[in-house]
């Protein structure tokens, strides 16, 4: 039997995941007055991958997690 892993077992998102990535960065950026593309908007964007590839799939607990 071939034992395939999921996208998330491999370290990989999937089109769903990245849909709300890009919805949480973007709502943060908006509210905190981030530009894209600027060093505050990347380290934003490490901490989100950091947070949802640690298990954080819920968009509201991401949400909390980073306002602190």
């Amino acid at each position: 039997m071939i034992n395939v892993l999921d996208s998330a077992e491999m370290g990989m998102f999937a089109p769903e995941d990245l849909v709300t990535i890009q919805k949480v960065f973007e709502e943060l950026c908006s509210e905190r007055g981030i530009a894209k593309g600027s060093a505050d908007a990347r380290s934003l964007a490490r901490s989100i991958l950091r947070h949802y590839s640690h298990g954080v799939r819920d968009p509201e607990k991401l949400d909390a997690i980073l306002r602190d």
